[in-house]
């Protein structure tokens, strides 16, 4: 009988150490963790315009990341980075935006392009721009808009 108990217990060890651990295992702790920096972005490409060097959309950028903790093989991070851009005039607004991010002391750095159109006072979610676990701060990330049009 002990030698039974002996091999179960022995077997129930070795099967934790061989599985190991996955955020998909209980005995992996997730440490989730959230925080939103904000960019404005202004019209200086209309001199023509009411809204020229005006603050015309926020950029609103939500870095979560999400850390393991646990006995095994817990994955290390998580991490996203996400978009919402609102509108800040109360006209309908089209702009092309260009979002460079460096990362890693310049080591890293990808640009995003892409155009939007939004209602009067109006967020779109634009959704993910990156997986990468690095920090979105004032330093760090540019905005610039472009081919902008009021209706």
């Amino acid at each position: 009988m002990k030698l039974i108990r002996l091999l179960a217990i022995t077997l129930l060890v070795s099967t934790v150490i061989i599985a190991g651990c996955d955020k998909n295992n209980p005995s992996c702790v997730p440490f989730p963790n959230s925080f939103i920096y904000t960019l404005d972005a202004y019209d200086a490409v209309d001199t023509t315009s009411v809204y020229f060097n005006k603050r015309i959309a926020t950029f609103s950028f939500t870095q979560s990341t999400t850390s393991y903790s646990g006995v095994g093989n817990c994955p290390s991070e998580n991490c996203s980075i996400n978009l919402k851009i609102q509108n800040l005039t109360p006209k309908k607004v089209t702009f092309k935006y260009n979002i460079g991010l460096i990362y890693n002391n310049n080591a890293t750095t990808f640009t995003v392009i892409d155009s939007t159109t939004l209602d009067s006072m109006a967020t779109n979610t634009i959704g993910t721009l990156s997986n990468n676990c690095s920090v979105v701060t004032a330093p760090t990330t540019t905005v610039q808009l472009s081919h902008i049009t009021y209706q």
